[in-house]
């Protein structure tokens, strides 16, 4: 092969190698936004573990609401009442099946898991079992969760 040929097939090898990963830098399938969403659920949590109300706001959309099954809604500004008030002590959690969508054009997205928690409430020991769905709006470059629902389900707190 000769000198300019090797060169040319060099060239094309690093052409292609910078468009791969170009595609995948900006592929939405990169997972980079799924990775911050992700990181918005787990900071929820364990901000809860820490008790941590005022950075769980921060992570809330302003317009944020969340519904319960007794076919409650709850603005923001009761639900953070609600948590800061609560004698509720989350000891552990586990979200599972976690599966998240982003819009096409990338300003909001959606997810949907299980999650087992286990807790106190008022001293007693509490376990639930959850079948959830968030959505998230970007606000200013940040995943915010601007609704939630959950379905509950009691377990008995000394099963494993």
């Amino acid at each position: 092969m000769s000198k300019r040929t090797s060169m040319t097939a060099l060239g094309l090898v690093l052409f292609i190698a910078l468009v791969a990963l170009s595609a995948a830098a900006w592929s939405p399938e990169k997972g980079s936004d799924k990775e911050q969403i992700q990181q918005v659920i787990e900071s929820f949590f364990t901000l809860s573990e820490e008790g941590d109300w005022d950075a769980v706001g921060e992570l809330l959309s302003d317009d944020f609401e969340i519904y319960t099954d007794q076919a409650t809604a709850i603005a923001k500004p009761e639900y953070m009442q609600l948590l800061k008030a609560d004698d509720m002590f989350l000891l552990e959690w586990k979200i599972a099946d976690l599966e998240i969508q982003i819009s096409a054009d990338g300003s909001s997205a959606w997810s949907k898991y299980r999650g087992r928690f286990r807790s106190t409430i008022g001293g007693a020991p509490d376990l639930v079992e959850t079948v959830e769905t968030l959505i998230f709006t970007k606000v200013s470059g940040h995943w915010k969760i601007s609704h939630g629902h959950a379905s509950i389900k009691s377990l008995d707190p000394l099963s494993r």
